[in-house]
């Protein structure tokens, strides 16, 4: 009985290959698309929602200014739930909506704030954008609703 060589085993390519290279962003993009749907109906969150309901018709109907953190764990419904709610508010308010998962700082989150409130053109700069959204927010107007999900996700470098 004869017995097959052995190979002998693959040498591992250099630690700079691009074998061993993780490219995030295709990850990043499919976690972000799956975080944004919203349902028909939602079940079992009906005490969440109307505790939701009640601080956005305060804040936004009667143009209170404020924040609201939504936590808990994960695939619970906190984006389901806020997504859903947001559809049935009426009001003057302008909607903004960033997925923090797909962005990589801070200053990412700045650029997309301000180039949503100026809807004209993008902002190149971190002072740029600053300066777009103290404007904004210190001028007479309607509301604004940032929503940023998956907050906790942001890479903070400060």
């Amino acid at each position: 009985k004869t017995e097959a060589p052995v190979p002998a085993p693959a040498q591992a390519p250099a630690s700079n290959s691009s074998l061993y290279k993780v490219d995030l962003s295709q990850l990043q993009a499919a976690r972000a698309a799956m975080h944004t749907g919203a349902p028909g109906e939602l079940l079992c969150r009906s005490e969440q929602v109307s505790v939701m309901s009640a601080w956005l018709d305060h804040h936004l109907l009667e143009q209170k200014p404020g924040s609201l953190y939504v936590s808990g764990a994960p695939g619970t419904g906190k984006t389901a739930s806020l997504t859903h709610l947001l559809k049935s508010k009426k009001g003057k308010y302008k909607s903004i909506f960033i997925n923090c998962m797909i962005v990589k700082s801070a200053v990412a989150v700045y650029k997309m704030i301000a180039t949503e409130l100026r809807k004209s053109s993008t902002v190149s700069t971190e002072k740029e954008a600053l300066r777009e959204i103290e404007n904004t927010i210190t001028s007479k107007g309607n509301m604004i609703l940032l929503v940023l999900d998956e907050v906790d996700q942001l890479e903070s470098k400060f």
